[in-house]
């Protein structure tokens, strides 16, 4: 032990007395401050049980009134009302100002004001239906709003929020009162002992001395105790494989658990001590920084990292951030957990792929039976034809017809892979209709009721009327066939605007007009399961043979063909609604297409020179043949690049190019823009047998037409004709 002097005890205790003396006095007062507090707390109780019951008051003066005013529609009635909802916006805010230090009193009083914004609105609802009835009488829609549940559930819940307000003041008031009382009583203590302090100050310095001691000791007691759970904790979570580390508000790493280390390859040495966003987020810290503005904000966040792997691949790190706050509420650290779900990522990715690739083979099945089915005819009819067989009209219908067939089985397919070629005119979306109606009217069983209903001022809209009553009938088709014991098919249009909020969710929806087509049955509904597969090509529910699957796909592709889009709302068991959005024409397409109608007959040619641009040379023979046998100059061109070449050259002599869309190197697009820098009057017909234009930011308005493959020589020609007659009468 180290020398010390000998204390004079006696200056040494007066010294004390004095200091405790003064500490005493200093402690009455702050007590004394403290009563003083709490009998203002006190106050405030009693000024918020006071507000409350004034609120509560005004709310049911406005019900009263209203009450009044209904059954009598004397107008004095109103005045109650009128001053209550003044009062209950007083009251409002004056209980806001009491309240502010009570976090659960403010949320009932915020669900409290919502209450009675709803509970106002129904009010102000039965008034205004009262003012506008007739004579004395009492308006029923006014009398529905009062005799429903609506009013009665509101005031319920409000009766039950001014419940608990008033307990919960009266609960701190009670608080509040024993505090007072006891922080009185302590005060009365101290001055006696203040009194007392001469008498006893030898006693009480041994007893403080020996309690410190004891109390000294206790604490490094629970110090050590606590330094042995720690060192377990730290144990505990060294096991855990997850990375889990925690940092203060300043960012600095304060733990660094075995996980971490292995995860993400860094020593608790390393990140001891240093900065999370620089062990971390070196080249992320704006993702760091987002994190930690989320985290103050709510006290959590999660996001996914990918970081360098130690076997040559990225490691999918989910991370989540936790606010660890201290007693007083404050935030004290941030707790981060590093999940690795590579290995649940690349299950999804695998997952994905077998679904796609199940998709493609269901897909590529169906193409292979249908063309297969159309090929065999026509390879077993051009062999015979070698063969000089006699039957050669006959022979040649066959391999016309299957051509055909093969046609419009490519048209189904692009249609759903949303390519559809067919003619785009003005479509008044009623005679359609009308048509399906009178058609459905007699094949429907009787057992369906069938309603059908559109208003007069519907938009007009671009597409196909064969092929928008083909989706009707598709739609309505399935609708039978899923209502077998009868049920009722709705069918209705109307006009609608597509806002942007609406917009944003749909991948093929714009902002503007669009007409409404609504397809709704009451029958057993699709399965949550599949509903996500109905618009698959080749997927069907039906029994083999009675459904080929490409129903709902062709009907997806005709409308996004148009612009549209097409959503479905089923319950199993409840019935299945398919909305359609086609977009409303503007004035300059239905200009365009009054134009495109006219002078569509076909004739021969008067020795104008086609440049003809295809990359397939059986095209180019057969598509030169034809137009040089009507009359026509052709200049050929098997890719982009001679194409643009062959202009250059003889740009005055050329009346017009039919131009493929896709081809090697320079695709279509490139090779119209390259045509339009030199001529930019050069007459272009866009062809292709899968894009059309729009696919690729170009629109069907820079090009003087479109020619979709696989096309006859009739169509060839009427094509060709209709576009150099529409530019001659342009000109």
């Amino acid at each position: 032990m180290p020398y010390r002097k000998p204390t004079n005890w006696i200056t040494l205790v007066l010294a004390i007395a004095s200091a405790l003396v003064a500490a005493f006095g200093v402690v009455t007062y702050q007590n004394t401050v403290s009563v003083r507090r709490n009998e203002a707390e006190v106050s405030q109780s009693y000024a918020v049980r006071e507000a409350t019951y004034k609120l509560r008051s005004s709310i049911k003066d406005m019900e009263a009134g209203q009450r009044g005013y209904l059954i009598t529609g004397d107008a004095t009635y109103l005045q109650p009302y009128e001053s209550g909802v003044e009062n209950v916006a007083e009251e409002f805010e004056r209980l806001r100002e009491l309240t502010s230090d009570n976090l659960q009193q403010t949320e009932r009083l915020n669900r409290l004001e919502l209450l009675f914004r709803e509970k106002r609105s129904e009010i102000e609802e039965a008034i205004e239906l009262r003012r506008n009835a007739p004579g004395m009488s009492i308006a029923e829609e006014a009398l529905q709003v009062v005799v429903t549940g609506r009013g009665k559930r509101v005031m319920d819940e409000m009766r039950t929020l001014f419940n608990d307000i008033l307990e919960e003041e009266a609960h701190r008031l009670i608080q509040r009162e024993a505090t007072a009382e006891a922080r009185a009583k302590s005060s009365e203590n101290y001055i006696i002992a203040g009194n007392l302090l001469a008498i006893t100050l030898f006693v009480l310095t041994g007893l403080v001395a020996h309690l410190e001691r004891v109390k000294r000791d206790a604490a490094e007691a629970r110090a050590r105790s606590s330094q042995s759970k720690m060192r377990e904790q730290v144990q505990i979570l060294n096991q855990v494989r997850d990375a889990i580390l925690v940092c203060d508000m300043d960012d600095r790493v304060i733990f660094w658990n075995r996980g971490a280390e292995l995860l993400l390859g860094i020593t608790d040495e390393q990140a001891m001590g240093k900065n999370v966003s620089d062990v971390l987020f070196a080249n992320q810290r704006e993702l760091w920084e987002q994190g930690r503005r989320a985290l103050m904000e709510t006290g959590g966040f999660s996001n996914e990292l990918r970081r360098p792997g130690s076997r040559e691949h990225e490691v999918i790190i989910e991370q989540r951030r936790s606010l660890i706050r201290d007693e007083s509420g404050n935030p004290a650290a941030q707790l981060i957990i590093n999940f690795d779900i590579t290995d649940r990522k690349r299950e999804e990715a695998e997952k994905r792929r077998s679904q796609r690739m199940e998709s493609i083979g269901t897909l590529a099945g169906g193409i292979a039976h249908d063309l297969n089915n159309v090929l065999t005819p026509i390879l077993m009819s051009a062999k015979l034809l070698k063969r000089n067989d006699s039957n050669r009209e006959r022979l040649t219908d066959t391999i016309v017809a299957s051509a055909d067939r093969g046609a419009q089985m490519i048209r189904k397919l692009l249609a759903f892979a949303g390519g559809e070629h067919e003619a785009q005119t003005r479509l008044d979306i009623r005679e359609v209709l009308h048509e399906v109606e009178d058609i459905l009217s007699h094949t429907l069983p009787k057992t369906i009721d069938l309603q059908v209903s559109y208003g007069d001022d519907l938009y007009p809209v671009s597409g196909n009327s064969t092929e928008l009553s083909q989706v009707i009938m598709n739609l309505a088709i399935n609708a039978r066939d899923a209502m077998p014991d009868g049920g009722r098919l709705e069918i209705r249009a109307e006009n609608t605007f597509v806002g942007p909020s609406r917009a944003k969710r749909s991948d093929a929806l714009r902002v503007g007009p669009h007409v409404l087509l609504t397809v709704a049955d009451t029958g057993m509904g699709v399965p949550r399961e599949i509903i996500e597969r109905i618009f698959d090509p080749f997927f069907t529910t039906k029994e083999q043979g009675k459904g080929t699957g490409l129903g709902l796909a062709t009907t997806l592709g005709i409308v996004r063909a148009s612009q549209g889009e097409i959503t479905v709302y089923s319950e199993f068991g409840h019935g299945t609604s398919f909305a359609i959005y086609l977009p409303a024409m503007t004035a300059n397409v239905l200009a365009t297409q009054t134009l495109n109608d006219a002078h569509t007959d076909v004739s021969l040619g008067n020795g104008e020179m086609i440049l003809l641009v295809d990359d397939e040379p059986l095209i180019l023979d057969s598509a030169s043949d034809t137009l040089q046998a009507a009359g026509y100059r052709v200049t050929r061109a098997s890719d982009g690049a001679e194409a643009i070449s062959a202009y250059q050259r003889q740009a005055d002599t050329i009346d017009l190019v039919i131009l493929d869309m896709m081809m090697p190197d320079v695709d279509g697009i490139a090779t119209k823009n390259k045509l339009r820098a030199i001529d930019p009057d050069v007459r272009i017909i866009a062809s292709s047998g899968l894009r059309r234009p729009g696919a690729d930011g170009a629109t069907l308005s820079e090009f003087d037409g479109f020619l979709a493959k696989p096309y006859s020589d009739d169509q060839l020609l009427r094509l060709v004709r209709q576009v150099l007659t529409s530019e001659a009468l342009a000109e």
